[in-house]
């Protein structure tokens, strides 16, 4: 199946079944600032897709700084240097803005406000072309994928695990969260998940991060062992 077919065909809820009538593929920053200002002057509904939904199979290119603690990374699937980021560690965002503008965007530049807006606002403020995050060495770290189930009972033990790890994430820096509410067809409750990073040889067996593994303080159980961390290499 073509990148372009599978688009019309590929949703990860139903509410994204959208049907449009073209689809555009713009490589650079350029383009897609033309896009956007092509489209906001004709007064155009679109709507974007990006990460590893994007169409663009190659976008993904990457660039180490010289001294390895940097690396600009464009939009698509993941790279692997041996490096890794965390804790939004983001030194400069490339972004295209609502009228085309393209941007550097910089916690000490004139965009300094939109640097702090884009640390959890995502694509609602501007379409991120390129970013430069700060990396640290992380050949073989340990991921898991878990997925927690839909009950009640779930949803009060993963949200307490959630916050816990947020008020207590400075505890233990080389674990890393990315919990996930999903909801799609058929579904009559959501289902909780997360992502589940450690940079490291062996995982903690308490702390904020631990209560992901196994059901230590506040109860979250994982379904069939998806949350056994296994390592993976970067490099």
């Amino acid at each position: 199946m073509s990148n372009g077919a599978y688009a019309h065909v590929v949703f990860w809820d139903s509410t994204a079944w959208l049907g449009p009538a073209c689809v555009f593929a713009p490589t650079c920053a350029t383009l897609l600032s033309f896009t956007v200002k092509t489209l906001v002057n004709s007064s155009t509904h679109f709507a974007m897709r990006g990460g590893r939904d994007m169409l663009i199979s190659d976008a993904a290119t990457s660039t180490l700084s010289d001294g390895k603690e940097t690396m600009s990374i464009g939009p698509g699937p993941s790279v692997k240097h041996g490096l890794a980021s965390s804790g939004g560690k983001i030194k400069a965002y490339e972004a295209v803005l609502a009228d085309g503008t393209i941007a550097t965007i910089t916690a000490n530049n004139s965009y300094s406000d939109l640097y702090w807006a884009l640390g959890g606002g995502g694509n609602s403020f501007a379409l991120i072309t390129r970013l430069v995050p700060q990396t640290f060495p992380s050949i073989t770290p340990l991921l898991a994928d878990a997925h927690y189930g839909s009950t009640n009972a779930t949803r009060d033990a993963y949200l307490a695990t959630v916050l816990s790890m947020a008020l207590h994430n400075d505890e233990d820096l080389a674990a890393i969260t990315i919990p996930v509410v999903c909801w799609g067809p058929n579904y009559t409750a959501p289902s909780y998940e997360s992502t589940l990073f450690y940079n490291g040889t062996f995982a903690p067996s308490s702390g904020p991060f631990a209560d992901f593994l196994q059901h230590n303080t506040t109860g979250l159980r994982a379904l069939n062992g998806t949350s056994t961390l296994r390592p993976i290499s970067l490099a």
